[in-house]
């Protein structure tokens, strides 16, 4: 155990940390059970102890993902809902793009997709969503429902200026059918 210049209190490293906390502790705990009440610089003593483990093991965590060459993950700054609506004729097809837009930083991820069939589209409506040069709604091929507004999660990662996309097909050569698509983005801060 070291002290710390002109503070008095203790600060542990290493295991020798675990184990003294873990002594102050059940030392304290003792002193409750026998219907002693723990001093303030006794408990004081203990969290100082216990912050200084924290830190210590916190360092340790960086250096191990440093070694493995993990990051960290991000912070969540923000989520954007991007809405695609469009109203098919019988019979057309389009394909909508949207730039990913963010506040402040330059990457996130896709949360999840949300598309919603009104009644009468019978699985005539054809809907695949994509990044890029990727589709990953579904992986290959098209959702087709009726009256479902299902939602997918996922954890796509975006980058400013990018475009997502989603492609849809009115196969019904009778009947429109407005057709929603919303794509839940989160902002990472990197």
């Amino acid at each position: 155990m070291a002290d710390e210049k002109g503070s008095g209190t203790t600060v542990l490293a290493g295991s020798a940390a675990v184990l003294s906390v873990a002594a102050l502790i059940a030392a304290l705990g003792r002193k409750v059970e026998a219907g002693t009440t723990p001093t303030e610089e006794e408990i004081q003593e203990a969290l100082v102890a216990l912050a200084a483990q924290n830190e210590y093991i916190s360092d340790r965590l960086k250096v191990v993902e440093s070694l493995a060459g993990v990051e960290a993950m991000p912070e969540e700054v923000g989520v954007a809902a991007i809405p695609f609506t469009f109203n098919l004729a019988p019979n057309q097809a389009v394909v909508l793009t949207e730039p990913v837009a963010f506040a402040t930083y330059v990457t996130g991820y896709i949360k999840q997709v949300t598309i919603h069939y009104p009644n009468g589209c019978n699985a005539l409506v054809n809907v695949r969503v994509g990044y890029q040069n990727l589709q990953f709604l579904p992986s290959s091929g098209f959702l087709a429902l009726n009256d479902a507004t299902p939602t997918y999660p996922f954890n796509v990662l975006v980058v400013a200026g990018q475009n997502i996309w989603v492609e849809m097909q009115n196969t019904d050569g009778v009947n429109p059918h407005n057709i929603t698509v919303t794509i839940s983005v989160v902002e990472w801060k990197t």
